[in-house]
């Protein structure tokens, strides 16, 4: 099972200029090479970045060990703010809703592909390769907000 997860920072050609400047460790000239840039001064996708998710997606896909063996069963790829106030944040509008890079779904992807490969094809196997769940009574799933839904058993 071969999972490719990609975070780039979503530099803006205008924004990068200018925190450089404010900065000024060195030349407050200095800008980002034009490689470095998911956006350009107009604010569009830089043409880079859409070569980048094409190759990816092309890369995605793979659905069984006889499959195509240069495939990944799931690619997830998203763009990381880097803009003062929202440094860090993951960006909500790329890629697409209808990519299927889309990180929101890249692990249910991997989840899926392991469980067709390894529960549904093998089912004298499921005991050991069934994927494990919590109590759904357990204190440990009381009252915790982990940022994600937990996996718990159907009672």
């Amino acid at each position: 099972m071969l999972g490719y997860l990609v975070l780039l920072r979503a530099n803006r050609a205008i924004d990068a200029s200018l925190e450089l400047a404010a900065d000024a460790v060195g030349d407050p000239s200095a800008e980002l090479a034009a490689n470095d840039l998911a956006f350009a001064r107009g604010g569009e996708l830089a043409a880079g970045i859409m070569r980048f998710h094409n190759a990816l997606r092309e890369l995605a896909g793979r659905r069984g060990i006889r499959n195509d063996v240069s495939r990944y069963e799931a690619i997830g790829m998203g763009l990381v703010e880097m803009a003062s106030g929202a440094k860090g944040a993951l960006l909500a509008d790329y890629p697409e809703n209808e990519s299927s890079l889309r990180i929101e779904k890249f692990f249910s992807t991997l989840y899926l592909r392991y469980d067709e490969r390894f529960v549904t094809s093998a089912p004298d196997l499921a005991s050991m390769t069934r994927r494990l769940e919590w109590s759904g009574d357990s204190p440990a799933l009381i009252d915790r907000d982990f940022g994600y839904e937990a996996r718990a058993a159907a009672e």
